[in-house]
């Protein structure tokens, strides 16, 4: 397992899509922040190892607008728990 993140110019630049035939003028890091401000409760499931989160730049500008949690069985659940728990909380 390393370091598996997308290239910052995925996240950060205007046509910076993997696949340049399906560039958009708009980073992805604004669609991000949007979703994060569209919806009361989301999150970020990652399916790197916790310890390499902070070792890559998108990770942590991702960590920035998301709560991360672990593709794992015990990363959704705690995943989930935040959701519900947050919902639960507001109610």
């Amino acid at each position: 397992v390393g370091d598996a993140a997308m290239h910052p110019a995925e996240l950060l630049e205007a046509y910076g899509n993997i696949d340049p035939r399906q560039g958009a003028a708009t980073p992805g890091i604004v669609w991000l922040r949007r979703i994060a401000e569209h919806f009361d409760r989301c999150v970020w499931i990652n399916p790197d190892d916790p310890p390499y989160w902070d070792g890559s730049h998108t990770g942590r500008l991702i960590q920035r607008i998301f709560p991360m949690f672990h593709l794992s069985v015990d990363g959704l659940g705690q995943a989930m728990q935040a959701l519900v728990g947050a919902k639960a909380q507001a109610a």
